[in-house]
Parts: C-alpha cells; structure tokens; sequence
C-alpha cells in the first residue's frame, strides 16, 4: 500500500486507519450513491 509522495500509506493499514480517523473528515456527499456502482464495476449479469 506503499504510494510514492504519499506519507500516509507507508506505514501499516492500521496507521492508516488511525491517521484517517484522527483527520475527522466528513463523508463524501455522493457516498451512498456511488458505493453501490462501484461494487457492481467489472461484473457481468
């Protein structure tokens, strides 16, 4: 998960975690609306 320039991602995934959480950001507005698309990407029906 090592991202070139970006310290956040070189350390472990619970560091990350921590670090995201400690930033308090609020949501995404279109959250709810793009999770469900993004889950059915790459998926043939």
């Amino acid at each position: 998960m090592n991202c070139p320039g970006n310290p956040a991602t070189a350390k472990s995934r619970t560091d990350f975690i921590q670090l995201m959480t400690k930033l308090n950001l609020p949501t995404p507005k279109q959250m709810l609306e793009v999770l469900p698309a993004n889950e059915l990407c790459g998926q043939k029906f």
